[in-house]
């Protein structure tokens, strides 16, 4: 039987003798995955949820969740689908980044410092926006945001 199974899976080679599979290669991330899975820890992040909440909504480890996020496995269709509406978000979200990418860096302020170290890492802009979303008072949101608009001048300016 194992024999049996092992041909079926085999390639037959033209002279009519069995090969055996060949070795699968090992799978390099893309640049796809690499964004995909940013973009599932950037939406959990916003969102103050953890982990193993999420995993456990879509039906996997949060070990698992962990290596769709940074694309160590790649995420399939149906569990993408799956993320999108535990994270509330339609499933185009988590591509809009590559559609925009070289747009938002042509117009976008830069991140990054003189030495391309980055300021602000996709954490601390995620915990940001959830907390700015989380201030319910429109008067005190733009006051944050002036405050921020003079910090960034001041900072500039150095």
């Amino acid at each position: 039987m194992v024999k049996k199974h092992f041909e079926t899976l085999s390639s037959v080679a033209p002279d009519g003798s069995v090969r055996e599979p060949s070795k699968t290669r090992a799978r390099q991330v893309s640049h796809i995955d690499t964004v995909v899975g940013r973009r599932i820890r950037l939406r959990r992040t916003m969102l103050g949820l953890s982990s193993e909440d999420v995993a456990e909504k879509i039906g996997v480890a949060h070990q698992q969740l962990l290596k769709y996020e940074i694309a160590q496995n790649r995420v399939s269709a149906a569990r993408l689908y799956s993320l999108a509406s535990v994270l509330g978000v339609p499933v185009h979200w988590f591509f809009s980044e590559l559609r925009d990418e070289a747009a938002a860096l042509a117009d976008a302020p830069s991140v990054k410092g003189p030495e391309g170290e980055n300021r602000a890492s996709g954490d601390e802009l995620a915990e940001l926006v959830r907390l700015y979303a989380g201030i319910a008072d429109a008067d005190i949101r733009q006051h944050y945001l002036q405050s921020l608009r003079l910090l960034l001048k001041a900072s500039e300016a150095k």
